[in-house]
Order: C-alpha cells, then sequence, then structure tokens
C-alpha cells in the first residue's frame, strides 16, 4: 500500500486527492478550502484523510482558474508545500465554462472604439481641430478602458461547489521529473 508522498520517486508518488471542502465564489486571490481524501507523506510526517488545505486562487483565462497550495497547517507545525490544483480532465487548473478574460477583452475593445469616432463639423476646420478631436478621442478612449477593466475585476469570478473533485501535484517534482527527461 502506496502513501501519496511529496518530494519522493515518482515511482512512489501518486495523485493526491482532495476536494473542494466549500461552496464559494473565488476571484483573484480568493483563499478555497480543500481537504484530503487520502493520507499523504511530507519527508517525515504523514498529513492524514480529512486534513483541510487551503488554495489561494489566480489566473482567470482559458476557461481555467489556476489554484496552488504553499503550505499545510498540520499538529502546530506548518509544512511548505508547492501543490498545483489539477482537474479531472488531467490539466492545470479548474475548467471554466466560460472564459471571463475573452468577453473583458471583447469589452474593452469596443468600449474604446465608441464615442472616438464622431468628428463635430465645428472642429474639423484646421489643424487644431483634428488635434482637439484627436486628444478627445484619445480621453474617450482611455475612459472607457479604464471602465471596462473595472468591471473586468467584477466579471473574474468563479463559483466553486461543494465536493468537486481536484489533484494536487507536487510543483517542484514535475519539474524534476522534466529536467530528467530532457
Amino acid at each position: 500500500d502506496y502513501f501519496n508522498t511529496i518530494g519522493g520517486s515518482s515511482e512512489q508518488s501518486k495523485l493526491i486527492t482532495a476536494i473542494i471542502d466549500e461552496n464559494v465564489k473565488a476571484v483573484e486571490g480568493s483563499r478555497v478550502r480543500l481537504r484530503l481524501l487520502d493520507d499523504i507523506e511530507i519527508g517525515d510526517v504523514t498529513v492524514k484523510k480529512g486534513t483541510y488545505l487551503y488554495a489561494v486562487m489566480s489566473g482567470f483565462g482559458k476557461q481555467r482558474v489556476n489554484g496552488k497550495v504553499e503550505s499545510i497547517f498540520f499538529n502546530d507545525d506548518i509544512i511548505r508545500v508547492s501543490l498545483s490544483i489539477y482537474d479531472t480532465d488531467g490539466m492545470e487548473g479548474l475548467y471554466v465554462p466560460i472564459s471571463s478574460f475573452r468577453e473583458t477583452a471583447k469589452d474593452v475593445a469596443s468600449s474604446a472604439m465608441q464615442g472616438s469616432n464622431i468628428i463635430d463639423n465645428s472642429t474639423t476646420t484646421g489643424n487644431n481641430g483634428i488635434k482637439n478631436w484627436a486628444n478627445q478621442a484619445m480621453q474617450n478612449a482611455s475612459q472607457r478602458v479604464m471602465s471596462a477593466l473595472g468591471t473586468a475585476a467584477k466579471k473574474n469570478r468563479v463559483r466553486l461547489k461543494y465536493g468537486t473533485r481536484v489533484y494536487l501535484i507536487d510543483g517542484s517534482q514535475r519539474d524534476r521529473n522534466e529536467r530528467n527527461k530532457k
């Protein structure tokens, strides 16, 4: 019977399974509680099944949101780790059906273009009129971009459901394995 290990040899280690242990609306930097479904071994410490871990969510885009566990509080000790969340599709991060980043990019582009192509007849005579129009267009575009970016922060939110199964992969072990393959 093998334990799931962190920092052990790749022959010994298996996937570390956990579930999201709360219903939460996550945004950039949100803390999400996970619960281990298996015992894991970290060096000479065995972290028991049912232990809570906390991941910080980041990197909203490409229909995924990433999460990382950087420490585990266990037996009155803090254990430093580097565990990335993987979804059941085997890809890093959790699958998010609608990419908020794509919607935000469209909003920014369309908002920046609105209002900047209106030329008032009274401002089109001479160079000063064109300069004034260009300055106004730039101001309109920058205001709309800032407004769209403000709403983007609100849009980059994902609802995570209690009981969603996730896999935790030791980033340092994965990087070591990649280097050994080369």
